[in-house]
């Protein structure tokens, strides 16, 4: 219809705010597609291969195109939206020699946004350093409580 007209003419738009955004921080590539069935796909690119993001990505692979595709839709769009970026337990899937890059990537979409409320289950003091301020539930006695 009409959605995946318009779509497929933003694209390349989408493709470069995507390359832009990963710049320098993976050694992959991830592209927006429409198929032949009209369906609109996520594509990792590595080493000249081209395989659909959720067939073949590692967990870092598809933590930062799904960041990177969701910061150029949000890049792009008219729409309203909230002042903020809501991303839970993301460093799960990234390992530790790749954080500094995750937290560029942080750096580089907060242009879209005030401030990235990142959910982490964890007291690692690394990254918990990284952060500007920190939230803290604790839960004692079936009662949670809020320390900021």
């Amino acid at each position: 219809g009409v959605v995946k007209i318009v779509l497929k003419q933003a694209l390349p738009i989408l493709n470069n705010e995507i390359k832009r955004t990963l710049d320098g921080l993976c050694d992959f590539d991830v592209v927006l597609d429409i198929d032949d069935k009209n369906d609109v796909c996520i594509n990792l690119v590595c080493d000249g291969v081209e395989m659909p993001i959720e067939k073949g990505a590692s967990g870092f692979e598809a933590t930062f195109g799904g960041i990177a595709v969701r910061n150029a839709l949000a890049t792009i769009s008219s729409l309203s939206r909230p002042n903020y970026l809501t991303l839970d337990e993301v460093d799960s899937t990234i390992n530790p020699e790749n954080m500094d890059n995750l937290y560029e990537l942080y750096n580089r979409i907060l242009t879209n946004y005030d401030f990235i409320f990142h959910i982490v289950h964890t007291d690692n003091e690394d990254v918990i350093s990284k952060h500007n301020q920190v939230v803290t539930v604790l839960k004692q006695n079936h009662i949670s409580k809020i320390d900021f």
